[in-house]
Order: structure tokens, then sequence, then C-alpha cells
């Protein structure tokens, strides 16, 4: 299921709706990742998994990097942590 924010997937799985969400946590676009690690603590959840999506772009793109890259977190509910495997 697609959330519209990161509050919203991480307040559907700390309300048991969801046992665990892939959050993009960090971006080559993004400036400041803050605001969504603040929601880890504020829902209790905890990091389980990681995994960082590199995306080369085509030569002709007018870009001054040649790279960008998305970093994306698996999470679970601290209530769910000992359970899951």
């Amino acid at each position: 299921t697609a959330y519209k924010s990161a509050k919203v997937a991480c307040a559907t799985i700390n309300g048991a709706e969801a046992d665990f969400v892939v959050l993009p946590i960090e971006s080559s676009t993004l400036t400041s990742i803050h605001t969504k690690y603040d929601l880890l603590s504020k829902y209790g959840l905890y990091i389980v998994g990681e995994y960082d999506l590199q995306q080369q772009q085509e030569e002709a793109a007018p870009v001054q990097d040649a790279s960008s890259y998305t970093r994306f977190l698996l999470l679970l509910s601290s209530s769910r942590s000992a359970t899951w495997t």
C-alpha cells in the first residue's frame, strides 16, 4: 500500500494496520532527513533493514552529478520487534 506521507505510513505501522513499512529516508534530491528520523522516534519504530538504490543518469541528461540515490529503510514497530524474524 502506498501512503500519502511518511507520517501516515509511520502511524499505520504503529497502529498495527501493517506489519512493517518501507520508507524512503534519504535521497540525493532531498535537503533534510531530520523530519523523517523524528518520526521514527515519535512512533517508536526500529530500523531492521536498509537498501540503497543507485540510479545512473543518462549521459544526455543535464545534471551536474552523474548519479542519484535513494536510501530506503525497513521499519518495524517497537511492539512487534520481538516477534519479527
